[in-house]
Formats: structure tokens, C-alpha cells, sequence
């Protein structure tokens, strides 16, 4: 996959990885080493570190405590000791939902604030992916395992994300916020204002203040087996 996305990407200067700690393994900083790419790659908090002096510690144990950063730079991760990186290390903060939890960054940059900045990155389109699925179209309802219908229905949904973000849109410019989202204070992005307002808007039976409209369109039939 990534070596596909490098050929569709292989006009930009610079291309930055930047992935959740859900890819544990090295293998990911290793393969963007060889397609050249910089990584920013967030590691588990029990992940071993290994010093230039031989210690060897878990990334929980190093004492850094909230609202403070470390940097460490040529250091060795995991049990193995066999992937050079450097870690920018500090703590998120915390939300009502959220506590505030150590953030683990594992790369190949001069580690810094920069870094640490840059990861952030991650998360404007992380809400998205909620946005697609749970919090909104409940994408892995579809079950859709053949890539040509799933292709498909994810070009009708990003439409779809268009629309509504328009919708969200119009909220904030008619000044209507309150309507959808009754907090003190905006919690909600640009989509959620427009999904609620749509929502709101098919319950009662009134019109979108906009409309979309696609010529239809039909997949080729997929078989599978024999008939």
C-alpha cells in the first residue's frame, strides 16, 4: 500500500508518516526509511528504550511528569533494541471524556517542538474517520469486502461529507448553532453541526437549505463462485 501511495505521491519535496500507536512495529518506520519519507510515529508507553550507555528502560519510567517534554535522541526501541530513532516524549491534555496520557513519538526528525506539533496533524482527520463510521454514515455496516463496490460507495459518501459540510457551514454563518448544539460553548466540528441539522431537518419534514443531486449511477455485478 505504501509503496502505491509513493508512486501517486512521487512529485511532492517532502512527504512526513505520521500513525497512532495502534502500528507497533518498526517495520513501518523502516518501509517510510526506504521510500524516503520522514515518520512521526506514536509508540506504546511500555515500549523498552535502550540507551546510547546500554540502559534500558519503558517509556513509562522515565518520570516525565504532566505538562513537562523530553526529547531523547539516538536511542534504540523495543525488547530487540534494533531500530535507531529518536523520541519526543510529553503528555496530552485532558478533555471531559479523555484523561491526559503520556504521548510516546518515535522518528527520524530532530526531535522538538516542531515534531510534537506536526503530529498533531494526525487528528484533523482522525474525527473524520468517526465521522464516517460511528459517528455518522456507519460505514462497516455496509460489510463490504469486494474493493470495487466499497470504492463505490466511499466516492458517494465523500459526496455526501461535501454536502453536509456545507450544511455545517450554513449553521455557523446563519448563526443557528444553537439549534443543534445547545452547550455553552461550540463542541461540535463543522460536520457534526451540519449532520445534526440535517437530522433535524428530516424528523420535521422540512427541506435542506441546499440540494444535491448525482446522476445515477450502477457497479458492475460482482460474482462470486459458481451460479
Amino acid at each position: 500500500m505504501l509503496e502505491h501511495v509513493a508512486k501517486l505521491l512521487k512529485r511532492m519535496r517532502r512527504i512526513t508518516f505520521l500513525a497512532d500507536r495502534g502500528f507497533r512495529s518498526r517495520e513501518w518506520a523502516r518501509k517510510c526509511r526506504e521510500l524516503d519519507w520522514d515518520y512521526i510515529i506514536q509508540i506504546a508507553n511500555n515500549t523498552m528504550i535502550t540507551f546510547p550507555g546500554g540502559v534500558q528502560l519503558a517509556a513509562d519510567q522515565l518520570g516525565v511528569k504532566k505538562g513537562e517534554r523530553r526529547y531523547l535522541p539516538n536511542v534504540r526501541v523495543t525488547l530487540e533494541a534494533d531500530w535507531t530513532c529518536n523520541l519526543a516524549i510529553t503528555w496530552t491534555r485532558a478533555t471531559l471524556t479523555c484523561p491526559a496520557e503520556l504521548c510516546v513519538l518515535m522518528t527520524n526528525l530532530r526531535p522538538s517542538g516542531w515534531v510534537l506539533r506536526h503530529y498533531l496533524k494526525r487528528m484533523h482527520i482522525e474525527e473524520s474517520f468517526c465521522d464516517d463510521k460511528s459517528g455518522g454514515f456507519d460505514l462497516e455496516a455496509s460489510h463490504l469486502t469486494d474493493p470495487k463496490r466499497l470504492d463505490t460507495l466511499l466516492l458517494a459518501l465523500s459526496v455526501a461529507v461535501l454536502w453536509i459540510y456545507e450544511l455545517g457551514e450554513q449553521v455557523l454563518r446563519d448563526d443557528r448553532r444553537s439549534e443543534v448544539d445547545p452547550a455553552y460553548k461550540r463542541q461540535l466540528s463543522v460536520f457534526q453541526l451540519g449532520w445534526r441539522l440535517l437530522r433535524r431537518l428530516i424528523s420535521c419534514a422540512t427541506p435542506p437549505p441546499c440540494t444535491l443531486r448525482l446522476n445515477p449511477f450502477k457497479p458492475e455485478p460482482v460474482w462470486y463462485g459458481k451460479c
